[in-house]
């Protein structure tokens, strides 16, 4: 950034090549976590599941991290907009444990269904089907996400 503007490249230039690194790094990491193996295969011992709320509070940090340096260059409203899924996605990871109690109301479902206005139903079936509890945790019930993603 500081090589950008000492050049004196012109502002929208900068905000366009900065949107596509917002948009690569939200697509490559979504993509990431999405395909993830729920579990090691033989041929992979070392395939590692992203859908984890461990997973998703580091996502979650790293992000806010960008986030707050997008902010310092004046990046702000380009970051918001092309990481918006992937911030969401490990918000998502995040709050599961928290919402997986033996019991569901429609207010948790809604609430669920709200923070995630920028997933569309497969990638919230797919985060929420491949997600991995803590041994502590239920597992989510195939009705509760049929019921968030509907």
């Amino acid at each position: 950034m500081a090589l950008l503007r000492r050049c004196r490249v012109n502002a929208a230039l900068t905000i366009q090549l900065f949107s596509q690194l917002f948009h690569f790094i939200n697509m490559w990491s979504f993509n990431k976590v999405v395909t993830s193996p729920t579990s090691p295969h033989p041929q992979q011992p070392h395939g590692v599941c992203y859908c984890t709320r461990t997973w998703g509070l580091r996502l979650k940090s790293k992000l806010a991290q960008l986030e707050a340096w997008a902010e310092r260059q004046g990046l702000e409203l380009a970051a918001d907009c092309h990481l918006a899924r992937i911030i969401q996605a490990a918000h998502l990871l995040q709050v599961l444990s928290r919402r997986a109690a033996p019991k569901y109301n429609a207010d948790d479902l809604a609430t669920l269904s709200s923070t995630c206005f920028k997933l569309n139903s497969l990638q919230l079936r797919s985060l929420l089907s491949k997600y991995q509890p803590t041994p502590d945790e239920p597992r989510l019930p195939h009705e509760l996400i049929e019921n968030v993603v509907r």
